[in-house]
């Protein structure tokens, strides 16, 4: 599907590029997308979507700088120019039952799906609990964060500095009855995965999303 780079901010730590997308490009909270750049020799590349399906039109992503091609190529990428954009697809949604607490689990820039599902859960005003833990020292969505817990009473956010382990998880936790999501690169996630067997959390209450090519 034919897509338009419309806004780009780029950091130190954090690419975010916008794209303008058809009305018919629908996704639900928590899944990622394709992202293809050029014809003759096409870069590809898959990402979490940031925005809220909500927001219809728009497809927002967010990703750490690298000389990699598409990366260098997405940084230097005018505004206005065409793209590919394939999807959806993903395991990281809501569940069919609301009732149930969730918790976010995120190592670095594997907040990207989470800020998708909380934007969401606020505009929805979804009755569900929902707990943030936010690990590593990628602070630059905070006072999204922190504005969307003050706007829904439903969503709580800490923010953990500390590497993840058994201890600073369950030091962290309110209770283990509810739904854990994990994102974030393969070490994160295999280390929150362990810790939430140890804690004797069910497999089937763990969802996990790892991002191959990232270390923090």
């Amino acid at each position: 599907m034919q897509a338009k780079l419309q806004n780009r901010k780029i950091g130190e730590r954090v690419i975010i590029a916008e794209f303008a997308v058809p009305a018919e490009f629908a996704f639900e909270a928590g899944e990622y997308t394709q992202v293809i750049l050029g014809e003759d020799k096409p870069l590809k590349h898959y990402f979490s979507i940031a925005s809220s399906p909500n927001e219809k039109g728009t497809v927002r992503i967010a990703t750490r700088p690298s000389q990699s091609a598409f990366k260098t190529t997405l940084q230097s990428l005018p505004i206005g120019s065409e793209v590919v954009i394939n999807g959806p697809w993903g395991d990281v949604l809501f569940p069919e039952n609301n009732s149930e607490p969730l918790v976010f689990i995120a190592g670095g820039i594997g907040i990207t799906p989470f800020l998708s599902m909380m934007r969401f859960a606020a505009e929805e005003e979804l009755a569900q609990k929902i707990l943030l833990l936010h690990f590593g020292d990628l602070d630059e969505f905070h006072d999204e964060v922190e504005s969307a817990a003050k706007a829904n009473p439903n969503f709580t956010f800490k923010h953990v500095y500390e590497h993840i382990s058994t201890e600073i998880l369950k030091s962290n936790l309110p209770d283990s009855d509810r739904i854990f999501y994990v994102a974030g690169p393969p070490g994160f996630v295999n280390k929150a995965q362990n810790a939430l067997r140890y804690l004797k959390i069910p497999q089937q209450n763990v969802i996990v999303e790892s991002y191959t090519g990232y270390t923090n």
